[in-house]
């Protein structure tokens, strides 16, 4: 694999840009495969990547979880805010209509 295309895939996928199903494929064999040459040099050996592989994917769930409840959260803000504008302009109304009947 190219290193520069990779670190370039690399670079998109983290400023949030859509990646292709094969540009996907290919970053994470390069992830995996960087990954691998790490433990290497560290001296790591597989079980503790088992260990650190179970760990990512827990950790990978709970982040989903956080993210599926702050979007649930952004939802019920936009309706709440909705509703606010909704009574805003209510108010600013019987406002209008309580001038018109004092004057």
């Amino acid at each position: 694999m190219d290193q520069d295309m990779m670190l370039t895939l690399h670079d998109r996928a983290s400023l949030g840009e859509v990646l292709s199903d094969l540009e996907m494929e290919q970053l994470e064999a390069w992830y995996a495969e960087t990954d691998a040459q790490e433990c290497l040099n560290f001296g790591i050996t597989s079980q503790e990547q088992e260990s650190v592989a179970a760990l990512r994917s827990r950790l990978q769930i709970q982040i989903d979880t956080v993210l599926s409840q702050i979007m649930t959260s952004l939802e019920q803000i936009k309706a709440i805010t909705a509703e606010n504008n909704n009574l805003r302009q209510e108010v600013s109304s019987l406002q209008a209509m309580i001038a018109i009947n004092s004057a």
